[in-house]
């Protein structure tokens, strides 16, 4: 399978069990199936598959267009009651409808999970890859949605599998929020573009447009203190964070590329400096995060920026997903994305003049979004420290690297010029 939610690429199976399945009410014969692979190395990978029974009794794939789609959404909007093959299905209903709802198309074309847009109206999206325990993204939708946040989609419910015991999630709907993503790569072509005209006025004022993420992440804080509540990080926690973040810059320093290593090793000791900082978590507020909020992770809305995917940063167990934590690491994801950008742009122009003056535009993002940040959780018990969010940065930036070594070696340049700068404190006051 080359679908990007399918992990088991150039790996050998050797089984496939089906561990349960549940036909949707509505779909004329569509089922969403829960399966087992088996590999060589006798690791077990679980899977969700929204399928239909072919003529030769094989499950195809359900495709965007399928009835499925719909009356899965009607199904979990409506709380409706689900019989599964042999363990049991719950259905938790949010604040949506989803009567008459008709086509469906892809979110985008390959995705870690799937998720299918009904009638530019509701999206309905499958964790294609379940993991036991309750999943944050429906959870925080949903509390989100009980103080009535305008910084996340309206939600609209989820599904529920159980078994031996314990749950895992399977797919949540929520409202589809029309707009412009701010992404990635919209954002790299805008900065890239302007690099290219040397227009000044405009790369300040793609700067300053930064500020309404700087925003709309204190909006969420905001809320999300509201709905889950403000706690206080425990002394040690931070100790453990100290510990953990200089193992991770060993791992950093250890797995770099030669070309982040010459960047990373004569800063180890600034590094090491920074990361001490993260002992200053102990007795900071501590709430429920986003967890990965990067560029990408921005709808720029009619009415605003909205946030969208609340899975936490893949990779981390879904239980320290659901961990609350400093409400600066948040904010850490978001700057440093700037200066992705800054690189990937930068890099697209061969780097030489273009590189000082991409990261001149982070500067300015950086800074515009940081004040809009503190402007807006001034008075909500949530706090700002300086020396906090950078060592947090450091923090991130060394997991970047690490990344880049082991996953995606032709990423490194980004992370290596961004924790470079960070490092010598070439960023706003």
């Amino acid at each position: 399978m080359a679908a990007r939610w399918f992990a088991g690429k150039g790996r050998s199976a050797t089984a496939a069990r089906l561990v349960d399945a549940v036909e949707i009410p509505g779909s004329k014969g569509g089922w969403l199936a829960l399966a087992d692979m088996t590999y060589a190395d006798g690791v077990d990978e679980r899977y969700l598959l929204p399928a239909r029974i072919g003529s030769g009794g094989t499950l195809d794939e359900a495709l965007p267009d399928d009835l499925l789609w719909p009356a899965l959404a009607h199904a979990i909007t409506t709380g409706a009651q689900l019989t599964g093959v042999a363990g049991s299905f719950t259905t938790v209903a949010g604040l949506l409808g989803a009567a008459s709802l008709t086509g469906g198309r892809a979110l985008t074309v390959d995705q870690s999970n799937t998720s299918v847009v009904l009638d530019e109206r509701l999206v309905v999206k499958c964790y294609r890859r379940p993991r036991e325990g309750a999943h944050p993204e429906p959870e925080l939708l949903a509390g989100l949605a009980r103080v009535g946040s305008r910084w996340a989609p309206a939600f609209g419910g989820s599904l529920v599998h159980h078994a031996a015991g314990g749950e895992e999630a399977l797919v949540c709907v929520y409202a589809f929020v029309p707009g412009e993503p701010v992404g990635w790569e919209g954002l790299i072509i805008r900065l890239r573009d302007l690099l290219a005209a040397g227009d000044r006025r405009a790369i300040e004022a793609l700067a300053h447009e930064m500020a309404a993420l700087g925003a709309a992440a204190a909006g969420l804080h905001v809320d999300l203190a509201r709905a889950f509540g403000i706690e206080t990080a425990a002394g040690s926690d931070a100790r453990s964070a100290v510990t953990a973040a200089h193992a991770q810059l060993d791992e950093a320093l250890a797995l770099a590329t030669p070309d982040l290593a010459a960047i990373l090793e004569p800063r180890a000791g600034a590094a090491r400096q920074a990361l001490s900082d993260l002992g200053r978590l102990g007795g900071a507020p501590a709430i429920r995060c986003h967890g990965d909020l990067h560029v990408g992770q921005f709808i720029a809305s009619p009415a605003g920026p909205v946030v969208i995917d609340f899975e936490g940063e893949p990779g981390r167990p879904v239980h320290e997903r659901r961990r609350p934590g400093s409400p600066l690491r948040d904010l850490a994801c978001l700057l440093l994305s700037f200066d992705h950008v800054a690189a990937a742009a930068a890099r697209r122009l061969s780097f030489g003049p273009a590189l000082d003056a991409a990261f001149a535009w982070s500067a300015e993002a950086r800074f515009d979004a940081e004040q809009a940040y503190q402007a807006g959780i001034a008075g909500s018990g949530l706090g700002y420290d300086s020396q906090l969010l950078r060592a947090l940065e450091v923090e991130k930036e060394c997991r970047e690297v690490i990344y880049a070594a082991t996953v995606l070696p032709e990423w490194s340049y980004a992370p290596g010029l961004a924790i470079g700068r960070l490092l010598d404190g070439r960023l706003p006051a």
